[in-house]
């Protein structure tokens, strides 16, 4: 995760985060703004996750663009998933040393009659300054890092014989401040709200060759105001509309399954206040695509093929402050190709190669002037050009009863890549501030990846994992904010009542940096500890468990954060969750 304060951290995948990981809810792109800036917070709860999916490789192309580095899909079934036999659910509460304060959620789902179910779920989240290692400029706290959020969701299922589907609305409120260095006396806070709708039908067609049909949409309006020292000086907005068609195919002349579709993404985004950052902007995305299976031996060797065009079109309006609208449109064909290889039972080897497409952002194309909340001056460029990925990775897993590994090596190159180059410095109202300028250059990263878990008894399980990447542009320049080398060792013990963990995390020094402004990272060792215990009593199941992170306290900094020069990560962390599931 990339840290920029507790509420604004993302995924980062094989050395890419922001608008290059697409992150999903239930399968619906979050159609908020966090891709877009370090400084803007995922609209998701994370007490409402039942699990999270991470997608790589060929079947990503079903998700559409923006998937260069990968796809994260929290599940939370707002819709719901079947119909209970009796009322069920979970109640969450949570408090955190590193971040004081407190969490809860409910979730339940009530049935109505045989075919139909009712899904509820609500949360709270507060907390105030982060707590850090001592910091001899900055103590042990870092400042105007409190952040409270408000989460809800209603859902409808219906589940008949041949149709099933559901609606449901959410509902997220946000507030939290932005860390600032601390020669900077401004109070930089964001509030926001997002709503959303969504609805899902799946068909059983009857059919052996396409035996099931998914229609699926949203409608997004999000919104959030950049304020300093209370007064709103930029405020963003962005509605997203999307529709997606997948239809589900058995065996098919020489395939064995595989799946078409239809997607389509609109968004109208603005940009408003004294601060103005990019002129108001339409985006238009529709695609095709599909993803097939082909036995090419037996004994289960299998080739998949996956292919995909995608039309984007956006259009800026015209604005008094950024001149005439302008028109950008990118037609790209994606493609994937993977072929999987058993070599004993629970054993297999694959190797996969993939191009993939990200059209430029409004932000990338259209940005001119101070960016409040990441405190510098943003310069876009019109005529940026797509980014073109083309990627080949290398797995070998192995998933028996005592042993379980995944290796993977990868390359990938990017064309067109896009990131911000320093301009040197520039005056607004009196203040000297960094000027970024959006360009574009060929940037190739290659690295592995890993993780191995062994069953030294029924109960207790050993554990190692590491990973690491270099990334570095067309001239040998190191990518900026890229994650260091790390590796890291687990031992848990679990019953089936009793549950207790340790696990050491070590990563490396990071001085392959971009730039002079790009401060190197130290190595660091963090100690993490974790005891549970699953107890019944009224016929509920309570599920108390105590987790300590950095143990001992160690004052670190993450070197994907772009705030890494002025705001360390958090420090000793002890949490109790207590679940309770009925």
């Amino acid at each position: 995760m990339r840290y920029n304060g507790p509420a604004a951290s993302l995924p980062v995948m094989r050395g890419l985060t922001g608008d290059r990981i697409l992150v999903l809810q239930d399968g619906q792109r979050a159609s908020d703004l966090a891709g877009s800036a370090d400084d803007h917070s995922t609209t998701i709860d994370p007490l409402a996750a039942q699990r999270i999916e991470v997608v790589r490789g060929p079947a990503s192309l079903l998700y559409g663009t923006n998937a260069l580095g990968g796809v994260v899909n929290v599940i939370t079934s707002d819709i719901p998933t079947g119909v209970p036999s009796r009322v069920e659910g979970a109640v969450s509460l949570q408090t955190e040393s590193a971040f004081p304060g407190a969490s809860g959620s409910l979730r339940t789902v009530v049935p109505l009659g045989e075919q139909w179910a009712l899904a509820l779920r609500g949360g709270a989240h507060s907390n105030g300054d982060v707590r850090i290692g001592n910091d001899p400029g900055l103590g042990n706290r870092l400042e105007n890092t409190h952040h409270r959020a408000l989460t809800g969701s209603l859902g409808l299922g219906y589940f008949g014989e041949r149709v099933t589907g559901g609606v449901a609305f959410q509902g997220y409120d946000l507030r939290h401040g932005v860390p600032m260095p601390p020669e900077d006396d401004e109070d930089i806070v964001l509030e926001g709200r997002k709503y959303t709708g969504v609805g899902r039908l799946d068909a059983r067609l009857g059919s052996t060759v396409f035996p099931s049909l998914r229609l699926s949409g949203t409608a997004s309006d999000y919104a959030h105001d950049e304020l300093e020292d209370g007064e709103v000086e930029q405020a963003f907005a962005l509605r997203t509309q999307t529709m997606d068609l997948l239809l589900r195919q058995a065996g098919l002349g020489p395939f064995a399954e595989g799946a078409w579709g239809a997607s389509g993404l609109f968004r109208q985004y603005a940009s408003t206040g004294e601060e103005q950052l990019t002129a108001p902007a339409d985006s238009r995305a529709f695609g095709v695509f599909t993803f097939q299976e082909l036995p090419i031996a037996a004994g289960g060797a299998a080739l998949q093929l996956g292919a995909r065009v995608d039309r984007y079109l956006i259009s800026s309006r015209d604005d008094p402050e950024f001149g005439p609208g302008q028109d950008r449109g990118f037609t790209a064909l994606s493609g994937s190709a993977g072929l999987t290889v058993p070599l004993a039972p629970g054993m297999s080897a694959s190797l996969h190669a993939a191009r993939s497409f990200r059209a430029p952002t409004v932000e990338e194309l259209f940005s001119d002037a101070f960016h409040i909340g990441t405190a510098s001056y943003e310069i876009g460029d019109p005529m940026l050009a797509p980014e073109f990925s083309q990627g080949i990775d290398a797995t070998l897993r192995v998933h028996r009863s005592r042993l379980s590994a995944d290796l993977s090596a990868y390359g990938n190159r990017i064309n067109n890549f896009i990131y911000f180059e320093s301009g040197g410095d520039t005056l607004v109202g009196g203040a000297e501030l960094p000027v970024l300028r959006y360009v574009q250059d060929e940037a190739t990263f290659i690295g592995a990846e890993g993780q191995v878990e062994w069953a030294v008894l029924p109960q207790l399980v050993l554990g190692t994992r590491g990973d690491l990447v270099r990334a570095e542009r067309r001239d040998g320049t190191p990518v900026p904010f890229i994650p260091p080398a790390r590796l890291g060792a687990s031992v848990r013990w679990d019953d089936g009542r009793f549950s207790a963990g340790a696990g050491v995390r070590h990563a490396f020094a990071q001085a392959r940096v971009g730039g002079e402004d790009e401060p190197a990272t130290d190595a660091y060792t963090l100690l993490d500890l974790d005891a549970g215990v699953r107890l019944l009593a009224g016929g509920r199941t309570h599920s108390p468990t105590l987790r300590a992170d950095n143990l001992t306290n160690a004052l670190y900094r993450d070197a994907a954060s772009r705030i890494k020069d002025f705001a360390p990560n958090p420090g000793r962390n002890v949490a109790l969750l207590y679940r309770v599931f009925f």
